[in-house]
């Protein structure tokens, strides 16, 4: 997405932020509640000139970097540690957080086995892909009542 502000907040190695600036993205705020993580993306982003304005990280857990992310967010990457009920809780403050922009999207990686339910209201799932025991999601966050 040309110019999105992305978060990616459970950042790892940092790959889908790094992705996203390569193709445009203006800026990624890669979280992480583990300090090795996020020092790894930091060093993936360095090694590929990524600037401080187009790469800010955040050490902690998801919940509180939804609360320091300043700017509306485009795009969410979403991998959580699977079979900890985590993507299921994310996605739910995602949909009631203020944070998300008007067309918002939401890319979520989960097991098979675990699998994150129904689309918390605020939400609409629009694609859902299976590849083993791996599945992935997009969601919107379009026509969302800002009101609610």
């Amino acid at each position: 997405v040309p110019d999105a502000v992305c978060a990616d907040l459970f950042t790892g190695c940092g790959a889908l932020g790094l992705e996203a600036l390569s193709r445009g993205a203006k800026r990624v705020y890669f979280c992480d509640l583990a300090k090795s993580s996020l020092a790894l993306a930091r060093r993936n982003a360095a090694h590929y000139g990524v600037s401080e304005e187009e790469a800010v990280f955040l050490l902690g857990p998801w919940e509180r970097a939804l609360e320091r992310i300043p700017e509306p967010v485009d795009l969410v990457f979403l991998d959580p540690p699977y079979h900890e009920g985590i993507l299921k809780r994310c996605l739910a403050a995602l949909a009631e957080s203020p944070l998300l922009a008007e067309d918002a999207l939401i890319l979520a990686e989960y097991s098979t086995d675990e699998g994150p339910g129904e689309a918390p209201r605020g939400l609409s799932l629009l694609k859902e892909k299976r590849y083993g025991s791996v599945g992935i999601r997009l969601y919107t966050a379009a026509g969302k009542d800002r009101n609610e």
